[in-house]
């Protein structure tokens, strides 16, 4: 299947099940409305963002079925199963948090040992509170280190981004979170896949997520409930879709 074809099917998946996107499309709705919630009795605050956490996680859920039904061939929106998702949710929760800490972890490795992290102490240690000049030789010190602690950063973050879209595919295909840190089985999809095709689809689904963000910040700008609607329709358009997309892409491996 070509990208365009990919894509054209996963943008038209929302639409073929108006009943199934409306009922998910509560679900991110409540997610918004919850997380918005941050004042009030200290009990109910506690109690809405607990339930909170739970619509986060069946949300992660359905994005995941939506993956796997993707890579076995379903052209349908899933059914909310309220505890099949919220165990989806925590899985692609873990996997997604795990490969945000290990490049964060990483970049802060190249920080210390590139003198960033110590030149930037150094300054605001002794410089932040007086008038006194830094010295030249540790402003070097200072925008090197943070030069090469940028690039590398991103190089890293992109790196296990790459790595981090087809392992939530083996987190749906298979429903092992180790199975999403099998580096070698990885790399060897994406090379079925072609580096050229996934890298590729990552820059259209960009695109299209940029043009969809755009639609969405417009929407927004209704007062009082433009915010309500893009929860409902744009979010869960771009969970249902994307989510699709990647197993689309999945598939192909």
């Amino acid at each position: 299947m070509d990208l365009s074809d990919m894509f054209s099917e996963s943008l038209k998946l929302p639409f073929s099940d108006y009943k199934n996107w409306l009922i998910f499309g509560i679900i991110t709705l409540l997610s918004t409305i919850f997380g918005a919630y941050t004042s009030g009795n200290g009990i109910v605050v506690l109690v809405v963002a607990i339930l909170g956490l739970i619509v986060e996680l069946i949300t992660y859920g359905v994005g995941l079925d939506t993956m796997r039904g993707a890579i076995n061939g379903s052209t349908s929106i899933p059914t909310i199963d309220v505890t099949k998702n919220i165990v989806d949710g925590i899985k692609s929760c873990v996997v997604i948090i795990i490969y945000c800490i290990i490049p964060a972890i990483i970049t802060l490795i190249v920080a210390y040992a590139s003198g960033f992290l110590g030149s930037m102490m150094e300054i605001l240690a002794n410089y932040s509170a007086t008038s006194a000049s830094v010295p030249q030789t540790l402003v070097t010190s200072f925008e090197l280190g943070m030069g090469v602690t940028v690039i590398v950063g991103i190089i890293v973050f992109v790196i296990f981004m790459l790595f981090e879209i087809i392992g939530l595919g083996l987190l749906a295909e298979t429903g092992s979170i180790s199975a999403a840190f099998n580096f070698s089985e990885i790399i060897s999809k994406i090379g079925s896949i072609g580096w050229g095709k996934y890298i590729a689809f990552i820059i259209i689904a960009g695109v299209i997520a940029v043009v969809i963000g755009m639609i969405g910040g417009i929407i927004g700008l209704i007062p009082a409930i433009g915010s309500y609607i893009v929860a409902l329709i744009i979010n869960s358009y771009i969970i249902l879709a994307f989510n699709y997309a990647i197993g689309l892409l999945y598939r192909e491996a």
